[in-house]
């Protein structure tokens, strides 16, 4: 549990520091090809994992084996993993760039109402939130007989509520606080 806590901490700095130079994308298609081509080559994946290999023999056989293939910045992080002793968190530091970036790139959410909702309606949703969240929307709908009435959305850890239970409750509130005198 430990190492998957590092390795997303180090997928996130790594993402962090490649935004405004090579991008997340290919940071992460990257981290991504690296991780098939040392998983699917055996002699290779025994070698960076092997202790009594220095950390400059690792760096050196990237150089000259990826050197030509990686941007200089993925390259760099990877020496840097080498370094800091990380070398078994590598894959996981893949994945877990992978995962990062695709969530960054996109959301996913539900659209909740008391009635089937036309194409059109959920198109205009998704295009709002999209704007709003600056990343593709994917929405899916359930019906909840609970909101009375009207339409919630929940994206991320966004909720928009336009149901008349929450206009209800608000009313309640509203109501409760006034005071009597």
């Amino acid at each position: 549990m430990i190492d998957k806590v590092v390795a997303k901490r180090y997928a996130e700095a790594f993402l962090e520091s490649v935004k405004s130079s090579i991008g997340m994308e290919k940071a992460a298609e990257e981290l991504m090809s690296l991780r098939d081509t040392v998983f699917l080559n055996r002699e290779l994946k025994s070698f960076i994992l092997n202790m009594q290999i220095s950390v400059k023999e690792k760096c050196d056989l990237f150089d000259k084996a990826f050197g030509a293939n990686l941007s200089k910045e993925t390259l760099q992080f990877v020496k840097f993993v080498f370094e800091k002793g990380r070398t078994a968190e590598l894959m996981d530091i893949a994945v877990s760039a992978d995962s990062l970036y695709r969530h960054a790139e996109r959301a996913e959410g539900v659209v909740r109402s008391t009635i089937p909702l036309k194409k059109d309606v959920i198109d205009e949703i998704r295009v709002f939130l999209e704007g709003r969240l600056h990343k593709k929307v994917e929405l899916k709908t359930e019906i909840d007989y609970g909101l009375i009435a009207g339409v919630q959305v929940i994206v991320d850890n966004m909720i928009i509520d336009g149901s008349v239970k929450k206009r209800l409750e608000e009313l309640k509130e509203k109501l409760i606080s006034i005071k009597v005198g």
